[in-house]
């Protein structure tokens, strides 16, 4: 979700996401749709390779797109697709070469962009917006050009007066389900809630996905630990099997959807959870956590080798499965949707710091308890920092009193503005 501005009004772009129901002759023009514009992809990137290579011209998304109308008129990509879809793609590649040269600026290991599969090619991208056509709602069918008109599941309704925008198709990883995530723009007006007016310190960890600041503890999703046993032995009948074979695919999109069902509990979890964040707090504190550093393989190099390496990848991997990121980013937009905000702080000595008296020892961190060396304070160690992460928060809000630690609860924000 986004926040976008139009004609001086201040909008929210939400996701919208349905499960398709395509008929067998559907899914093969859905399937030779995605090969084509996979062949696409694969045309302009060795356009781009070549044009490097052999004269030193860096090509743009601007001169491709141009391209585009004359490749279609000769025969060379299908005239008969969508021509906003077909530019999509190119987008998608340009998008690709910006990450590229953002992470060799940054000094980071460059990934250059490289040739697609076609069976890891899953999306087609249409919009609603201006006269691109291509695509509409009508009798309750998605009609998509070249494909027709599908049945989809509206689990909920689209908002009434809605601006309309992309149109992504999706193909699920075992290649068996369908879906379609429409994007709309609505009015970034706030909701009324109940609880409008309290703040609250979330701490994420690992045997306990979170520990609020009001004493809850919030068990993870353990997605991945649930069913271990079961996707170790999916992936062993994968590695077993002949390359190529009809067994090893079958095997491999039973994998594949052992994996989508993990992914969906942690997601559903993080929607839940962040929901009922939203709605009852006004401000929310969370660390700013580099996760992607967090979970970056501890192995090293052969010149300078990790250190605890078997442990650091445990931790890896729980970190991973309790999905922190995902998490983070549902709260911040329902969180700016409901008219509320999340403030993230430095994470620095949060776990060792006492929320009672300020003073900072690593002596005062046992484990799961905390005891402060200055004042003798007590608490969960976990709850002790949701409640620094909290004071940290409400102090870059603009919101500051001394001795709030010293409450039982959680402040009202009447109770500290």
């Amino acid at each position: 979700m986004s926040l976008a501005g139009r004609a001086g009004e201040r909008t929210v772009v939400r996701t919208y996401k349905y499960r398709l129901y395509p008929t067998r002759a559907q899914i093969v023009a859905l399937v030779a749709q995605l090969a084509a514009c996979c062949d696409l992809y694969n045309a302009a990137l060795e356009h781009r390779r070549w044009m490097w290579r052999e004269y030193g011209v860096s090509v743009s998304y601007g001169e491709q797109s141009a391209e585009l109308r004359a490749l279609r008129a000769l025969g060379l990509v299908p005239a008969a697709a969508n021509f906003w879809c077909q530019q999509a793609v190119l987008r998608r590649l340009d998008r690709a070469f910006e990450a590229f040269f953002g992470r060799l600026k940054a000094g980071q290991k460059p990934g250059f962009p490289r040739f697609r599969s076609r069976r890891r090619f899953d999306t087609l991208t249409w919009t609603l917006k201006g006269n691109a056509g291509g695509v509409g709602i009508k009798h309750d069918r998605l009609r998509l050009q070249g494909v027709g008109a599908v049945k989809v599941k509206w689990h909920r309704a689209l908002p009434a007066g809605a601006r309309l925008g992309e149109v992504r198709v999706t193909r699920s990883g075992d290649g068996r389900r369908w879906y379609v995530s429409i994007s709309v723009e609505l009015p970034a007006a706030g909701r009324a809630r109940a609880a409008a007016s309290k703040a609250v310190g979330i701490d994420l960890g690992v045997a306990d996905f979170a520990a609020l600041s009001t004493g809850e503890r919030v068990p993870g999703p353990n997605a991945s630990k649930r069913t271990a046993a079961r996707t170790r032995r999916a992936a062993r009948t994968v590695a077993r099997r002949k390359r190529g074979s009809n067994r090893r695919r079958k095997a491999a999109v039973r994998l594949a959807r052992q994996r989508e069902r993990e992914a969906s509990r942690r997601r559903d979890h993080a929607h839940k959870l962040s929901r009922r964040i939203a709605e009852e707090f006004a401000v929310i504190g969370m660390e700013d956590l580099r996760i992607g550093s967090m979970v970056r393989s501890a192995s090293g190099t052969v010149a300078e080798p990790g250190i605890n390496v078997s442990q650091k990848r445990g931790l890896n991997r729980a970190i991973a499965d309790q999905g922190w990121g995902q998490f983070q980013q549902f709260v911040a937009y329902k969180a700016e949707e409901a008219g509320g905000q999340l403030v993230k702080i430095n994470p620095a000595n949060t776990s060792r710091t006492c929320s009672e008296c300020d003073v900072v020892d690593a002596r005062s961190r046992n484990a799961k308890r905390f005891c402060c060396v200055a004042c003798g304070y007590r608490a969960d160690a976990d709850v002790n920092a949701a409640q620094v992460i909290l004071a940290r928060a409400l102090r870059e809000s603009g919101i500051d009193r001394p001795g709030w630690g010293r409450q039982a609860r959680t402040p009202a924000l009447a109770d500290v503005a």
